[in-house]
């Protein structure tokens, strides 16, 4: 089920950083992974996704709007 969870953090990162390239967004995503001992050896990471950390520090003004 981290198929949905991985596509949706990638276009919020997108949405934060335009223009960002592929080896870009698959870098902060593969980064932000917070290490989790039952995962180690499991996945690439050894951890599982946090958004917060995708998207790194993000202020309110610096995010889209949505018309």
């Amino acid at each position: 089920m981290a198929t949905p969870h991985v596509t949706g953090a990638a276009a919020l990162y997108l949405s934060t950083h335009p223009g960002a390239g592929v080896s870009a967004i698959i870098n902060a995503i593969k980064s932000s992974a917070t290490p989790t001992a039952s995962l180690s050896g499991k996945c690439v990471t050894g951890g599982r996704l946090k958004c917060q950390w995708v998207l790194g520090k993000v202020s309110i003004s610096n995010m889209p709007k949505i018309n």
